[in-house]
């Protein structure tokens, strides 16, 4: 396909119908919200169609919403972690028979819907589940079933079944883009089966950078390191509090959930302010104040960290994220090898001490800027929409969505 203009791309994709599918609606924004919305800038046709929805997650007015029957459950959209066994039948449920293309963005089951031969199914993963994966023993542990007698047993079938579930899954899109190098190194790694013609380069998600700043209506102090973020275990966050106890340096965080309990218990010593929410503009606010984000988990990619830099803000970052492909120690932050409370102390103390060139960090984030994403996206889908056209399957949708696979993976 010849080279179009990014105004081509845009007039010729507004003439397919297309659908995005993604996990679940039910959180406010986030890295993985950030990339719909800007998918949606590019598609403002397209519906979004996922396993359950909840007001909170107020960046889905923007869309059409269509949710499975598993949304009709009284409570399903706050309890979506307990309904995992049945994801997969709520994605297979979806009808998307009046699509010419299907968008699936996914760090879970949306890969797993089912379309015809004659669609294109193009898959945006975030990463592999972490729950069957690479934190499946963490979630073995930490399972409110595990605790019951006979429940962990129960548990590591229902896992087993999903794990088996998702290796057939991840057969049905027609191309799969990973969100970074280290996700298509995870890729490889639990899915050895995938035809290489089926795994596309790398696109990074997008990153704004907004210019309108506005200060929360909350007590700040004058100097904080900054936390923004969901607050769950796999982020580490009890190591960014711990390290700013450590060096009694502020700490305000961003963001709410199942962690929260435990990580106030952490901070106590009253040096550590808790936000629940706060607008892009306050969070820019925020970000440009902050003497570093603090980010110690393993991210998929870590969009926020990106965008902190796009502020002159340094981040202090866990270098197995993916976002770390792009950022370099001294020079936007600081980057962790080894993540312990020490380690994390010390390349805190390092960044908020270091002066880093303001000027190379924001032209480092405007390179992934959202029209570049978007660009990079829109090409990549219209040429395997017509490539699709060319090049029809030979093969009926059901063996390409239902071809049984062993499921050992290599952990």
């Amino acid at each position: 396909m010849k080279t179009l203009s990014p105004d081509q791309v845009t007039e010729q994709l507004g003439r397919l119908k297309v659908a995005l599918v993604y996990d679940r609606a039910n959180t406010a924004h986030g890295g993985a919200e950030k990339v719909l919305l800007a998918l949606h800038q590019l598609l403002p046709q397209a519906p979004l169609l996922t396993s359950v929805y909840h007001p909170r997650a107020q960046w889905a007015d923007r869309f059409r919403v269509v949710t499975s029957w598993l949304d009709k459950i009284p409570g399903a959209s706050n309890r979506h972690r307990a309904l995992a066994w049945a994801m997969p039948l709520a994605f297979e449920s979806l009808d998307l028979s009046g699509f010419q293309v299907v968008v699936s963005v996914t760090s879970a089951e949306a890969k797993g819907v089912i379309t015809k031969p004659d669609q294109l199914h193009c898959c945006y993963l975030l990463s592999p589940p972490r729950y069957l994966y690479s934190h499946r023993g963490e979630h073995l542990r930490h399972s409110p079933l595990s605790r019951l007698p006979g429940g962990r047993a129960i548990t590591g079938a229902a896992l087993s079944y999903l794990e088996w579930w998702d290796q057939v899954a991840i057969h049905r899109p027609d191309v799969v883009v990973p969100i970074s190098r280290r996700v298509n190194q995870r890729l490889k790694k639990y899915y050895p089966q995938l035809a290489p013609s089926r795994r596309q380069p790398v696109i990074y998600p997008p990153v704004t950078v907004p210019t309108n700043r506005r200060q929360p209506r909350v007590s700040l102090p004058a100097t904080f390191a900054l936390v923004v973020s969901r607050l769950v275990m796999y982020k580490r966050l009890d190591l960014a509090v711990t390290a700013c106890r450590r060096l009694k340096l502020p700490l305000v965080v961003v963001g709410t959930g199942p962690d929260r309990t435990r990580l106030e218990r952490l901070a106590d010593g009253g040096m550590t302010t808790f936000i629940n929410t706060a607008s892009d503009q306050e969070v820019a606010w925020l970000m440009s104040r902050a003497q570093a984000l603090l980010m110690p988990g393993e991210e998929d990619f870590g969009i926020t960290a990106l965008e902190a830099v796009g502020q002159g803000t340094p981040v202090v970052l866990n270098r197995r994220s993916g976002v770390s492909e792009l950022l370099k120690a001294g020079v936007h932050g600081e980057l962790i090898d080894r993540v312990g409370e020490s380690t994390v102390t010390a390349a805190t103390r390092r960044a908020v001490a270091t002066n880093y060139q303001t000027a190379i960090m924001r032209a480092t984030a405007q390179k992934y800027n959202t029209s570049r994403f978007q660009e990079r996206f829109g090409r990549l889908l219209l040429a395997a929409y017509h490539s699709a056209r060319r090049h029809p399957p030979e093969t009926a949708s059901t063996l390409r969505n239902y071809i049984k696979l062993s499921s050992h993976v290599n952990r």
